[in-house]
């Protein structure tokens, strides 16, 4: 039965929409397509067994004159996926202005991640070579990368011998976007040693933080609040580097994100599903646009100037108490220290915890240094609340350093950390320095909580502060179980956990003084977090 309503001849609004909607394809009709595309591209020849693997598509958006061009890699831990399903993000750019080329690369087993970044740069020599065949501007080229994607376009460009196989200058990249990447391969861990092997010197080699660079392009760095354990804090290592160089860099933490989601829920338009449901969801479109826009701004702005790395000057001070104290910090009311460390060691652990703390102090953190070497048994609850008076009591102290007067995070080394797990202050962290400490944690906190009044079970869950342990394949073999036993606990936690390749922390701790600034490093994006 027909509706009385649309029976005979239609509504006059109804002519209209139709007349207008005729008249707006003929005029898109007349314009061009909406994306013109450019599929399976070969970018180079007789590398890879599989010709797909040295293959990329380009979509660019028909109705802009020269477009810029975001250069994609994809994600999949150096051994897995392609550049297919990225069509939408493509596509999705191009709503926007901006043409987007998906690429894939050889992969793990048949290469290392070295080759991988190398087929990296062919792929930006290439495609710069073939800018005005293709129809995009060879002046407005980016670097784009997720996960792994993400770490190898960031050593592609960074790393000279590398970046050299492109056959272009540095200056040609316009910006690279590097998303829940890995930036530093030294870390132990069961991926990273099946992908990069055990040896400590060719792991720093593929580490895009060790080849930081006042000429590296900008950066726009971004994680997820939920990402992978030790993404967030790999990505604020990587900034600091780049930051001391000089380099440019932009840093967004993605709310209520896990590591692929934010890469996926994305529409034929760049809108993302959720967003009906949750209007606060993130689009990685406009992201990835602003991103894009910002760079060009800056390149507009004149050529990039190296600026000298910046280190503060170090002043100490001593507090009077029944535990001694010195507080390490930069000189004068410096207004970006982002935050304080409050560490326990006991004597034994005083020289190397004090050259660590130089090293944080001459990065702008303040760090507060607490022997405890007097404290009675860790059992007895006076002294935790003698610990946690003494800290509370350097908040004073902490003002004359500029550092902002707030919660600390919480550390130890050697045998102080059983205090990491006990202490009852409202910290920000808490830290755990070397498998001696993670020994402390479990001999004295987890396995003997009910002499806290704790049940062992439910200590670190109930424990809402983040916790990072630092331990090392070297610490002495007898605290290495507790060691592999609290970082199960904390990975399961969502907290991070890192096995440096590297020697002991102890030793690392020390070389801080001779100018190995690792251990420095994860403290300082530790306490950025």
């Amino acid at each position: 039965m027909v509706s009385r309503r649309w029976s005979g001849r239609a509504p006059r609004a109804v002519v209209r929409a139709f007349v207008s909607a005729l008249a707006f394809l003929a005029v898109v009709s007349a314009q061009g397509p909406a994306v013109v595309t450019h599929l399976d591209l070969q970018y180079s020849e007789g590398v890879a067994r599989d010709g797909r693997r040295n293959s990329l598509d380009v979509y660019l958006p028909g109705r802009v004159s020269r477009p810029p061009l975001v250069v994609f890699l994809h994600g999949g831990g150096w051994s897995a996926g392609q550049k297919e399903p990225y069509e939408r993000l493509a596509r999705a750019l191009c709503t926007q202005g901006i043409g987007c080329a998906p690429i894939n690369t050889r992969m793990f087993p048949f290469v290392r991640p070295d080759a991988m970044a190398r087929d990296c740069a062919r792929v930006f020599g290439f495609l710069h070579d073939s800018a005005e065949r293709l129809g995009f501007d060879p002046e407005r080229m980016f670097l784009m990368g997720h996960s792994a994607g993400a770490h190898l376009v960031s050593l592609a460009v960074l790393d000279e011998a590398i970046w050299r196989h492109s056959g272009v200058s540095r200056a040609a990249v316009c910006g690279v976007i590097a998303l829940s990447g890995v930036y530093d391969a030294r870390p132990r861990h069961f991926v990273l040693e099946r992908i990069f092997g055990r040896d400590v010197t060719a792991r720093a080699a593929m580490s895009p933080v060790q080849f930081a660079r006042a000429d590296a392009p900008p950066f726009s760095i971004v994680w997820a609040e939920r990402d992978i354990p030790g993404i967030g804090l790999s990505s604020r290592m990587f900034a600091n580097a780049l930051r001391a160089h000089g380099a440019a860099v932009e840093l967004r933490k993605l709310e209520n994100r896990d590591h692929v989601d934010y890469m996926f829920q994305l529409d034929a338009h760049g809108a993302v599903g959720a967003a009906a449901v949750n209007p606060a969801a993130v689009n990685l479109v406009p992201l990835v646009t602003r991103s894009v826009w910002r760079h060009l701004a800056r390149s507009r702005s004149g050529p990039r100037q190296a600026v000298a790395a910046r280190r503060f000057e170090v002043k100490t001070a001593q507090i009077a108490g029944r535990l001694p104290i010195a507080l390490f910090g930069p000189a004068g009311r410096q207004r970006d220290a982002v935050g304080w460390l409050v560490l326990a060691v006991d004597a034994v652990d005083r020289p190397a915890a004090t050259a660590l703390a130089r090293e944080v102090a001459a990065r702008g953190r303040v760090v507060a240094l607490v022997d405890i070497t007097g404290l009675p048994r860790a059992d007895d609850r006076r002294a935790i609340a003698t610990f946690d008076r003494m800290v509370q009591g350097c908040a004073d102290a902490i003002e004359r350093f500029g550092a902002p007067v707030a919660r600390p995070v919480v550390g130890a080394m050697g045998a102080a950390g059983w205090l990491v797990g006990v202490s009852s202050l409202p910290t920000r962290g808490a830290l755990v320095l070397g498998s001696a400490a993670a020994r402390a944690v479990v001999e004295g906190v987890l396995e003997g909580g009910r002499k806290h009044g704790r049940d062992p079970a439910a200590l670190l869950a109930a424990n809402a502060r983040p916790m990072l342990l630092l331990a090392s394949e070297r610490d002495a073999a007898v605290d290495r179980p507790a060691t592999h036993r609290l970082s199960r606990l904390l990975t399961r936690r969502g907290d991070c956990a890192v096995d440096l390749a590297a020697p002991a922390v102890r030793e690392l701790a020390r070389a801080a003084a001779a100018g190995d600034p690792t251990l420095a490093e994860f403290v300082v994006a530790f306490l950025d977090g």
